[in-house]
């Protein structure tokens, strides 16, 4: 009945640290979308942002406890314990909180729990310094890298099934982090265009004003010459307005909207219709090397420091080492 009681509490702490780590996850605003993209400075702007440090933080914690079920139980009852609570986790954070495309790569943090429950004791054993902390370490990472590669290729069976589309819309992240967005382009080259468009026929107004007897033709009684004159002053008048400056801007504008700049880019930059064509690839690679090195770099070492933290606090004999 102790046993249970043990098995349970464990239990109880690690599903609710994991579904607290999916909900500041859920909070950082990311999605599945955010990592199909070679402009990641948008995924990068979320996070740094409070909720995804909280979400790291939690992630660490929870792979921890795991860390220390593999510690205090035999490799059976841990096993047992930690892909149970991780399944329920990872599926009630998948549909509680919208993000049910990260519930596969998530699965397969249960083959790094199996390597991890396996090789944790030998670890121990085997680091002369420190061993608590690496082989908490070594743990994380192996609980990290299966889910970096479960997303890899969860990924790729997403963008291989929708190559042409990742293939035009790779051209368009391309374009957003180099030149800019289109309207943001057509804005820049607009503005100047529209005012040299004024400003010339402006200067052919005056030209025209200048040559000879042109001031005599308003005293002519001829119709057609007073109806040109007439005409004439009056496109002086509206080229100086806003209104003329508003019309040739929507005419213009009208105008790029028909005009794919995204394609232009293709056929000009064969490079890039070149990359674009395993654009499939490079956004699985991304996402793994993302994963992988916040992973890496903070979580299966913050993992670590936490899971010595705890060990050294209870200090307590590991419980039902005796495997059945």
């Amino acid at each position: 009945m102790d046993d249970l009681k043990t098995n349970f509490v464990y239990s109880i702490i690690l599903i609710i640290f994991a579904l607290t780590t999916g909900y500041f996850f859920y909070m950082a605003g990311i999605k599945f979308q955010n990592f199909l993209t070679i402009n990641i400075f948008e995924l990068l702007d979320l996070m740094l942002t409070f909720n995804f440090v909280l979400f790291i933080i939690f992630a660490s914690i929870t792979i921890a406890i795991i860390e220390l079920i593999i510690k205090k139980f035999n490799p059976k009852i841990a096993i047992i314990i930690s892909t149970i609570c991780f399944l329920i986790s990872a599926i009630l954070i998948g549909f509680f909180f919208g993000l049910i495309e990260f519930i596969i790569p998530t699965f397969f943090g249960i083959i790094g729990i199996f390597f991890a429950t396996i090789t944790q004791a030998n670890k121990e054993k085997e680091y002369k310094t420190m061993p608590i902390l690496r082989s908490g370490i070594s743990s994380g990472g192996k609980i990290v890298l299966f889910i970096g590669l479960g997303m890899l290729l969860f990924t790729l069976m997403i963008t291989i099934q929708n190559q042409e589309f990742y293939e035009a819309d790779f051209v368009k992240e391309f374009q957003n982090i180099t030149i800019g967005e289109q309207k943001s382009i057509q804005y820049q080259i607009q503005e100047p265009l529209i005012n040299s468009i004024i400003q010339t026929q402006k200067q052919t107004i005056n030209a025209i004003k200048k040559i000879n007897g042109f001031n005599e033709l308003e005293n002519k009684n001829d119709t057609d010459v007073l109806t040109f004159i007439s005409g004439f002053k009056n496109f002086e008048i509206t080229i100086n307005s806003e209104e003329y400056k508003k019309t040739l801007n929507e005419q213009y504008t009208i105008q790029q909207e028909e005009q794919d700049i995204s394609q232009q880019i293709l056929e000009s930059i064969p490079l890039i219709k070149s990359l674009s064509k395993y654009a499939w690839l490079i956004y699985s690679i991304l996402s793994f090397l993302l994963i992988m090195g916040i992973g890496n770099i903070i979580i299966k070492n913050l993992s670590g420091i936490i899971y010595s933290i705890i060990e050294a606090y209870t200090n307590n004999k590991p419980i039902e080492k005796d495997i059945y």
